[in-house]
Order: C-alpha cells, then structure tokens, then sequence
C-alpha cells in the first residue's frame, strides 16, 4: 500500500496541519477522543501504532515518524 502526505500549506489556512505537524495532530486528537471510536481503540492502537513507526524496520518509516515529518523524509523515495 501507498499512503502520500502532499501539499504545499493551502490548506493550513482552513485548519489543517502541515505535514511536519501532522503527527503532533494526531497525538492531540488521540488525547482528547474517546476510547473507541468505528473499532479503533485511540488510546490503545495509537500507541500500538506508534511504537510500530519508532521501530519500523524500514530506516525511512521510521527516521519519518522519529523527526514528526513525514512530508520531507519520505519524498525521497517509494520504499515502503
């Protein structure tokens, strides 16, 4: 699968973060959301989810996740 975080900050301006504040984003959300929203347990899978990134054995996904920006370390290529 291919996931790929975009733009060029036009839509910062309605309340969506950039791509270097996206996790940060999500980490709030998580924080301030029920326990169980659609099956996704945020409060659990979240933190399963980001140890997955922290120690992803693809160097990209991981050095991504570690630096909280998405956008500019995986631009560089197709690896996952």
């Amino acid at each position: 699968m291919d996931v790929y975080v975009v733009g060029a900050g036009v839509s910062k301006s309605v309340g969506y973060p950039l791509g270097s504040e996206l996790f940060d984003a999500i980490e709030a959300y998580v924080q301030t959301s029920g326990n169980c929203i659609d099956r996704f347990d945020y409060k659990n899978d979240w933190k399963d989810l980001s140890r997955w990134l922290d120690t992803h054995p693809n160097p990209m996904v991981a050095e991504a996740y570690r630096a909280k920006d998405i956008e500019r370390r995986l631009r560089r290529g197709r690896d996952l």
